[in-house]
Parts: structure tokens; C-alpha cells; sequence
């Protein structure tokens, strides 16, 4: 091992990338497990849903309208997310349009996982 490093110096550089790069690896993977799982939720539209362009949660000024969604119409869920008093989701709709949509406690219901 000497050989490989000059000095203690390089050693510890070499150390601190190594921690850096699986730190990154293990928060990538824990990311993309959070993605996964938001993906198995099963909504059902019970009544007309606007589908916003933004993120509720994010606080935009402005979100404008990018359609609305039926009851019953089929949608894929991507994200899932939380405001201070409401939960949101990001679904692409059977015509493929993709947006966000706020649950109020009567415009969707979560279904349970068919698999």
C-alpha cells in the first residue's frame, strides 16, 4: 500500500474521494427507491381534476392549467409529494399529458396495489 501513495496526503485524498463517491452512489439509490415507490400507487379519478403544470408544493406564482382529467380515466402515477396541508401527485393521463394534480380527500382514491 505504501507504494501506491507518496505521501499521507495522497492518502487522504484518496480516502475523502472514495467516501464522496459512495456517499453519492447511496443517496442516487435512495432516490431512485423513493421514485420507485411512488410509482406503485394506483389512483382512481372520482370527479373533473385540473392538471397543473408545476408542483403545487413548489409555491409557483402562477400554475397554469395543462388539462383536467375525467372520473374514471385511466392515469400513471410518476411522483408523489407533500404541501403543509395537502398531498400531490404527478401522473401522465391516457392522453398522455402529464402533470400535477392536488388531492382534496374526494377527487381521487388511492387504490390498493393490484400485484
Amino acid at each position: 500500500m505504501s507504494r501506491l501513495f507518496k505521501n499521507d496526503l495522497s492518502r487522504k485524498v484518496f480516502r475523502n474521494v472514495v467516501l464522496f463517491s459512495v456517499s453519492v452512489s447511496l443517496l442516487f439509490l435512495l432516490w431512485q427507491s423513493d421514485i420507485s415507490s411512488d410509482k406503485e400507487y394506483q389512483l382512481e379519478v372520482l370527479e373533473p381534476v385540473s392538471l397543473l403544470k408545476e408542483p403545487p408544493q413548489s409555491n409557483p406564482v402562477e400554475n397554469e392549467e395543462v388539462g383536467q382529467l375525467h372520473p374514471h380515466e385511466p392515469v400513471k402515477v410518476m411522483r408523489m409529494a407533500y404541501g403543509k396541508d395537502f398531498r400531490a401527485w404527478k401522473v401522465i393521463s391516457s392522453n398522455n399529458q402529464s402533470g400535477w394534480i392536488i388531492e382534496n380527500g374526494q377527487n381521487v382514491l388511492l387504490q390498493p396495489n393490484k400485484e
